[in-house]
């Protein structure tokens, strides 16, 4: 490659002042031609050419070029009927909840509070509640101010108002002798 960069400076400048031939051997730039069978490609692998399966996905998935297939958080494979990429599996807590093998698997169950540790398993909104998905669970982020969730369920969100209640008064398990009037306790 040094000698062709080499080759194409000294002809530019040749041209500046005359006319310039460069002759490009084909063979040393792309490999020979190894005559690969009708299920096999030329790729270059570690610098020289070889004939790899069609059906490999670490170049590819169809007799034209040989880039590997990659698909996001997904281990690749080469599908029937015309060799395209497909998932073979997905990584981790990813899953592929559109179908789709395009864009990989693009969800992540562990997170995702539309798809929480299933595609089909949304977190359900709940009262006076902001819900999300850890660790493959809905949960209660954080409540509506004047919200809690005395009784820690996730059923019925923050379903406390604590400027009202007399057993929990400004904050859960914090009763009242007296009236509860916005968060705070009158005796």
């Amino acid at each position: 490659m040094r000698h062709l960069v080499l080759a194409l400076l000294g002809c530019l400048s040749a041209s500046l002042f005359g006319a310039c031939s460069l002759t490009i051997d084909e063979e040393a730039l792309v490999g020979p031609n190894l005559n690969c069978s009708e299920v096999e490609k030329q790729c270059t692998v570690a610098g020289q050419a070889e004939c790899v399966e069609l059906n490999n996905p670490d170049f590819g998935c169809s007799g034209e070029g040989c880039a590997p297939c990659y698909l996001n958080k997904a281990t690749a494979t080469c599908g029937p009927p015309d060799g395209d990429c497909i998932i073979a599996a997905c990584i981790g807590s990813w899953e592929n909840c559109d179908r789709l093998d395009t864009n990989g698997c693009e969800v992540d169950l562990n997170t995702d509070p539309e798809h929480c540790g299933g595609c089909d398993d949304a977190c359900p909104a709940r009262a006076h509640a902001e819900i999300r998905c850890g660790s493959a669970r809905c949960y209660i982020r954080v409540c509506d101010p004047g919200h809690g969730d005395c009784n820690e369920q996730i059923t019925d969100g923050c379903e406390t108002n604590l400027l009202t209640s007399e057993a929990h008064c400004g904050d859960c398990e914090t009763p009242c002798a007296g009236q509860c009037v916005d968060g705070v306790c009158e005796s």
